[in-house]
């Protein structure tokens, strides 16, 4: 199911992929060993989308559980599996709207200044 959500909405990742963030990594270095800070911020600005795109989809899970699952067992039966899938998809569905809608009040505000 998570596949199937991840293939349909893959515009919401960052170059068609998740990237993994890495609390450990180190800056970006340029040749002559002084600190990249364009490939820095690039770096910090893919951590942040994975870690917003990972709490994203851990509300999805949350919401469409608890309206979808009436009897847990160790396996979802058909209804179990399209009300989940519809579920997903209206909540990612409902975020690419607010998202755009977000981006389009933003970029008219900035506009007008």
């Amino acid at each position: 199911l998570a596949s199937r959500v991840g293939q349909r909405h893959a515009r919401l990742l960052i170059d068609g992929r998740l990237p993994v963030a890495n609390p450990r990594s180190k800056m970006e270095m340029t040749g002559d060993g002084r600190v990249d800070v364009e490939g820095t911020k690039r770096k910090v600005q893919n951590e942040l989308a994975a870690a917003a795109l990972q709490d994203l989809f851990q509300k999805i899970t949350d919401k469409c559980y608890v309206k979808c699952i009436v009897k847990p067992g160790p396996k979802l039966d058909n209804n179990d599996q399209t009300c989940l899938a519809k579920c997903m998809d209206r909540y990612l569905d409902t975020m690419t709207v607010v998202s755009q809608t977000m981006a389009v009040r933003s970029q008219q505000a900035s506009s007008m200044e």
